[in-house]
């Protein structure tokens, strides 16, 4: 994934790129960022890595009913309502109390 945030002053571009790792549940999700200062031009690189713990909706539906709650909506997050995909990089859940 790639964004490109802008203001007066600076660029900012962002490549995120995610490795799974399904045994341990997790997604190391390894970010680039390029900062260009408009009134020089010079381009600054900055790294970092998030090791994040992955959940998957089904697994989510079982924690929530082990809760007392059920699944009421599931969608990709800032999209229209879509459903996710293999590909979706966040997700948004709506549960509701039984």
């Amino acid at each position: 994934r790639v964004k490109s945030f802008e203001d007066n002053r600076f660029i900012v571009k962002r490549i995120s790129i995610p490795k799974m790792n399904l045994s341990s549940n997790t997604v190391d999700v390894c970010f680039d960022y390029f900062i260009t200062n408009k009134s020089t031009g010079t381009i600054t690189n900055h790294k970092e890595n998030h090791l994040m713990r992955h959940f998957s909706i089904l697994e989510i539906e079982e924690l929530a009913k082990k809760s007392g709650f059920y699944l009421r909506h599931v969608e990709e997050s800032f999209s229209k309502g879509e459903y996710p995909s293999e590909s979706s990089f966040c997700i948004s859940v709506v549960l509701k109390k039984n």
